[in-house]
């Protein structure tokens, strides 16, 4: 499991003064805390753990001497300049199931002809902490148009280890007929039109 460092954060410091100094702000709670940790991280550090990780990870984060075993719950952006703003972290108590998602990731996309839509990109479920996944990969090699694949029809739908909250019968993935255009038929059309002016010359004369 990653182990991201991180350190308690400064009281009176403020998130821009941070993002200055190449830190970045973000919390740990839980359960198991008496109070939420405000805390902050390495921008470096974070960078490293997203090429990695996404929202609904398991991350181990090291506070001084104490290693928390967490869920990346969330994190925000600034809307303007997509910069990394802040971090949540739920602790995990073993035995104790947690709500988590799992984005689902298609595979070989680019053997099937026709435009591929996938309606839904995540699942919601509840699991123990020792059983959290963080994506589903599904194979869409030699899918044709109308062809479709249904939460029911994943094997993680029949992981008993995991109580699965999306609806079953959600739409993963649906191929649909590629888009094709039609060519005028320039030269028919300049002759129809040709036709047309000649006809109303003949009726003035």
């Amino acid at each position: 499991m990653f182990v991201l460092q991180a350190e308690q954060r400064i009281i009176g410091k403020s998130s821009k003064q941070l993002r200055r100094e190449d830190l970045l702000p973000g919390v740990l709670f839980g359960k198991s805390l008496d109070s939420s940790l405000p805390v902050q991280f390495a921008k470096r550090d974070i960078e490293k753990l997203l090429k990695t990780h996404s929202i609904g990870s398991t991350v181990k984060v090291a506070v001084g001497k104490d290693v928390y075993p967490t869920l990346l719950r969330d994190y925000t952006r600034k809307p303007s300049t997509y910069e990394l703003e802040h971090f949540s972290f739920q602790v995990l108590v073993s035995g104790e199931h947690v709500n988590s998602t799992a984005s689902i990731v298609l595979l070989n996309r680019e053997s099937v002809r026709g435009i591929i839509n996938q309606p839904t990109s995540d699942i919601s479920y509840r699991a123990l902490p020792a059983d959290i996944i963080d994506r589903i990969e599904v194979d869409i090699e030699g899918m044709k148009p109308d062809d479709s694949i249904h939460l029911s029809d994943l094997p993680v739908f029949k992981n008993e280890a995991l109580e699965i909250l999306t609806p079953p019968d959600s739409v993963i993935v649906q191929i649909r007929a590629p888009i094709t255009t039609v060519e005028e038929d320039t030269e028919g059309v300049e002759g129809e039109e040709a036709s047309e002016e000649t006809e109303g010359e003949e009726a003035s004369n």
